[in-house]
């Protein structure tokens, strides 16, 4: 079974609550990608047995998909979720980490071009944004 890392978080000298309020956040993205991947591998037809079999009951659905699954790859979807969390985690670390150095950056920048910034953020002009915060 695969292992949750944690170290890419706590490198950020996070505490206890702040690395579950990540964890916790991140729960929607992982459980579309678990989804996602049952889409994958399983047809529509077998996800339909599925529901009607199990009466669209939540944790007897998601044991017969987790059975099938692993049936058809060989590996367990905890082991994909695993890997995927982790995937999520060390994201969730650098983003934070760009974050940091933005907010950094826009201590650095004038009232002028905090507003041109701002004005780039709120048109979806990441592009731009972030050629302004490195010129600074």
């Amino acid at each position: 079974m695969s292992q949750l890392n944690l170290q890419p978080l706590k490198e950020l000298d996070l505490n206890e609550k702040q690395i579950e309020a990540i964890l916790i956040s991140l729960t929607p993205l992982l459980q579309d990608l678990v989804n996602q991947e049952f889409d994958r591998v399983l047809t529509d037809e077998e996800q339909d047995m599925i529901e009607s079999k199990t009466d669209n009951k939540p944790l007897e659905s998601l044991v017969a998909y987790t059975e099938l699954y692993e049936h058809k790859t060989g590996e367990s979807i905890q082991k994909f979720s695993d890997t995927k969390l982790n995937e999520l985690i060390s994201m969730a670390a650098n983003v934070y980490v760009k974050q940091k150095e933005y907010i950094e950056k826009m201590k650095g920048l004038s009232p002028g071009n905090l507003d041109k910034f701002k004005e780039l953020i709120e048109n979806d002009d990441f592009e731009s944004a972030d050629q302004l915060l490195g010129t600074t």
